[in-house]
């Protein structure tokens, strides 16, 4: 295709002029999606002529080129999205959640005003943190109870709560800072990534997320350990959505409000399976053992940044298991991975029973469908 782009380039040099400001956002999406970074000329000249247009870009217009210059590189696009964030800081009130998270993370990507104080983009910046501050209050005093214990009102007013915010994820940029706010980054155990990344199952397809988990907790007199299992993700009915002791939450649109309406559900994703896997073996050996005294930790580490969902998953995990150190990492899948990814719902359906259990689980590590065996003798 060397000799069409070679040619495409040429034409949109010589007709730049005639470009609307969606022109502008389409072409350099085109060329992100196709990484044709070769022209620089050609990159320049397109940024700088998106400059002139900006005022007419609808909302996902700038977002898309912010995005596109975090990709084809941003020391081509610092004036373009000077204008951006210009632009976004004067329309901010066009802007909804998504269009402001996606914004925020390619400027993120694209390290733009990183170390400074920019006052406009300050105003991009105060609708994140305001969303933020909305977000921790659901995950501390908006959080359910477990499922058997809280009213169907209750759960019902979370998930309503969470759907209301608008968004899917809270970004690279802030979830990281979100949990350490709700207390789930307790380091002393964590994954890196190259530690997660070289675990049997890991898979890096942009279409599915994969999650390593470990743990060493001890249930009274008896110690269980994981040296390092794998989870990826899987289809959920809505129906298994509505049987977790952890209530988890739609995060889709139109039909959100109809639970009995088939969609992938969010219990199948492979963060929320790991946990819930881990919850379940917790749960039964505190029914053999008698005694609620658990203690410990466990370490999580996902393929991308989770989505809300499933650090609501990871919030009522951790209350449940007050003395158990919890950690959860991500790794930062570029946004090039992310842009078009397809929705869990295109995989293929799995049987049910199955849902919990980790795909490879590495030597030594129990089996997720059974408790696991004592590690040390009772005392």
């Amino acid at each position: 295709h060397g000799q069409f782009l070679r040619g495409m380039a040429r034409v949109t040099k010589r007709t730049i002029s005639d470009f609307s400001s969606q022109h502008h956002s389409n072409f350099l999406w085109a060329c992100a999606r196709l990484s044709y970074k070769e022209d620089v000329e050609l990159l320049r000249c397109v940024a700088q002529a998106s400059i002139g247009k900006m005022h007419e870009g609808s909302p996902q217009h700038l977002s898309n080129i912010a995005w596109a210059a975090s990709q084809l590189g941003p020391e081509h696009f610092q004036s373009c999205l000077a204008s951006v964030v210009k632009e976004t800081a004067r329309r901010i009130s066009e802007f909804d959640p998504p269009s402001i998270m996606m914004l925020s993370d390619s400027l993120f990507e694209a390290k733009y005003g990183q170390g400074t104080e920019e006052a406009l983009l300050g105003v991009l910046r105060s609708h994140v943190m305001r969303m933020g501050s909305d977000i921790y209050c659901i995950f501390t005093e908006g959080l359910p109870r477990r499922r058997g214990i809280a009213s169907s009102v209750e759960i019902a007013e979370y998930q309503r709560r969470l759907r209301a915010v608008g968004l899917s994820t809270f970004g690279y940029e802030h979830t990281d800072a979100l949990f350490s706010q709700l207390g789930l980054r307790d380091d002393r155990h964590a994954w890196s990534a190259a530690e997660a990344m070289s675990m049997p199952g890991w898979t890096t397809n942009a279409r599915r997320t994969t999650v390593a988990r470990r743990y060493s907790v001890r249930v009274g007199q008896r110690s269980f350990q994981d040296p390092g299992s794998i989870f990826t993700s899987a289809f959920a009915s809505a129906q298994e959505d509505a049987a977790t002791d952890f209530p988890v939450v739609w995060l889709g649109t139109g039909k959100a409000d109809s639970p009995s309406v088939g969609r992938a559900g969010r219990s199948g994703d492979a963060e929320c399976r790991a946990m819930l896997s881990t919850h379940e073996i917790l749960k039964q050996a505190i029914q053999e053992e008698g005694t609620d005294a658990v203690t410990g930790f466990v370490a999580f580490h996902t393929s991308g940044v989770p989505c809300l969902s499933c650090v609501g998953v990871a919030a009522q995990f951790n209350r449940c298991y007050p003395k158990v150190n919890f950690c959860f990492t991500f790794m930062q899948r570029p946004l090039s991975e992310r842009w078009d990814a397809v929705d869990d719902s295109t995989m293929v359906a799995v049987p049910s029973q199955s849902l919990l259990a980790p795909k490879t689980p590495r030597t030594g590590a129990a089996n997720s469908s059974e408790i696991p065996r004592d590690t040390e003798a009772r005392s």
